[in-house]
């Protein structure tokens, strides 16, 4: 029932992000109603499956790390939700941070339950993890640019006056630092992959969230080659940069609930 549960507000919340993607595309309100509308219905679910997490599991379950995400998620989920939002800007991010929490909380619930013995971590392991987190949190703040980026476009192309938005810095300055802080980022992430395949060629286990490492390295690599070859730019360009964060999200929350 869990399991219904978790995977079926994470389809919801998919669903939705398409249509909020679609909208940024086309500017058309009513796909922006429709996707309200399966927001509202997902957290509705997601509330049904943490109650019956803690009624099933008992409360303290809920106080445990690897329930923290799933949590969290459904907070700024209701928060989205409650804010008023015609561009569904805030929803077009939100939500698919949301479906992969989900996917994620769902697939390490079950991973948790089985103890491993704690084990020291190698130089190499530790250099691995570093350089991979801080450009995990690189990555978060590209998003974010990203973010402000698509939404400042959104309302730009639909003529509208007023708002924070607008006083936000012009698009080519977000987009420029969205760049730098990627570039940066990309080393890092690459530097951290490369020390892990290192280790996974010298006989560790292939890991389950590598085909999501790889796929969220090739979105950035795509987005860097792109913008150095032929001045890619624009709202596709961030647009891509948060697929490959919502990728590098999964990489993230698999060691999370595998620390957890």
């Amino acid at each position: 029932m869990l399991g219904i549960g978790f995977g079926l507000s994470a389809l919801l919340y998919a669903a939705a992000t398409v249509l909020h993607l679609s909208h940024l595309k086309s500017l058309t309100r009513e796909k922006v109603r429709q996707a309200h509308v399966l927001e509202y219905t997902a957290v509705g679910v997601h509330l049904v499956t943490i109650v019956l997490l803690g009624t099933s599991e008992g409360m303290d379950t809920l106080g445990h790390r690897a329930c923290i995400p799933t949590l969290v998620a459904l907070i700024l989920c209701m928060l989205a939700l409650v804010v008023r939002d015609p561009f569904g800007i805030i929803g077009s991010h939100v939500s698919p941070v949301a479906a992969v929490v989900q996917i994620a909380t769902l697939l390490g619930l079950g991973a948790t339950q089985e103890a491993t013995a704690p084990h020291a971590l190698s130089t190499v392991s530790l250099v691995h993890i570093s350089a991979s987190a801080l450009g995990f949190l690189g990555f978060a703040v590209a998003y974010t640019f990203a973010a402000l980026h698509t939404a400042k476009d959104a309302r730009l192309r639909a003529h509208v006056a007023g708002g924070g938005l607008l006083r936000l810095p012009s698009l080519q300055r977000l987009e420029r630092t969205m760049y730098a802080v990627l570039a940066f980022s990309f080393v890092l992430y690459t530097a951290g992959a490369a020390l892990g395949s290192t280790m996974s060629s010298s006989g560790a286990s292939i890991p389950s969230h590598l085909p999501f490492a790889i796929l969220s390295w090739l979105c950035f690599a795509a987005v860097l080659g792109l913008r150095w070859f032929r001045g890619w730019a624009g709202r596709r360009a961030a647009l891509l940069v948060m697929g490959g964060f919502v990728g590098n999200l999964a990489v993230a929350l698999a060691y999370y609930f595998k620390l957890a």
